[in-house]
C-alpha cells in the first residue's frame, strides 16, 4: 500500500496516459505495448490485487484531492515540499523494504514472497 500511495503522489498518472508511447519507445509493438502490464500479476492474484490497488489508489486521490487546496491556501508555493518529502520517505522505504523483481519470473517472485511470509511467521512463534 506504501508503493501505491506513494506512487500516487509522484506524478505516476502521467506516467500511466502517456505509457503506450513510452512502452512503445522501449521497441514494444503498440499491440504490445497496451498489454504490457498485465504480466505483473499471475491469474490467481490478480482480482485481489486489483481490488486491493483500485481501493488504494482511489483513497490516495480522495486524500489529494481534499488536502491540496487548504495546503495551498496555507502554504503557497510550498505546498509541494510535502510532497517532496513525502517522496523521499517512500523511496527509502521502497530501498529497504521491496525486493528487486528485475529479470525474475512470476513464479519466481511469488516464491520471494512466500519466503518472506514464512521468514515472519516463525518470528511470532
Amino acid at each position: 500500500m506504501v508503493v501505491m500511495v506513494a506512487q500516487q503522489l509522484s506524478g505516476i498518472n502521467a506516467v500511466i496516459f502517456f505509457s503506450t508511447d513510452i512502452f512503445s519507445k522501449a521497441n514494444l509493438s503498440e499491440s504490445e505495448s497496451q498489454y504490457a502490464t498485465l504480466e505483473l500479476f499471475n491469474q490467481s492474484s490478480r482480482p485481489a490485487a486489483t481490488a486491493v490497488a483500485v481501493t488504494v489508489n482511489w483513497t490516495a486521490n480522495f486524500i489529494v484531492s481534499l488536502s491540496f487546496l487548504p495546503l495551498t491556501l496555507a502554504l503557497g508555493s510550498y505546498t509541494f515540499i510535502i510532497f517532496a518529502v513525502l517522496q523521499l520517505l517512500f523511496i527509502i522505504f521502497i530501498f529497504f523494504k521491496v525486493p528487486e523483481t528485475k529479470n525474475k519470473t512470476v513464479e519466481e517472485i511469488t516464491a520471494m514472497f512466500r519466503q518472506q511470509i514464512l521468514k515472519l511467521s516463525w518470528k511470532w512463534v
